[in-house]
């Protein structure tokens, strides 16, 4: 795996959990 895969590997993880977070926040949990 390049650094570059690796980058947006963790960029996609972010992403993914912030989501989250942003669906926990509507939810009002």
């Amino acid at each position: 795996m390049t650094e570059r895969e690796l980058k947006v590997n963790v960029e996609k993880d972010l992403v993914s959990q912030a989501e989250e977070e942003d669906m926990e926040a509507l939810l009002g949990t």
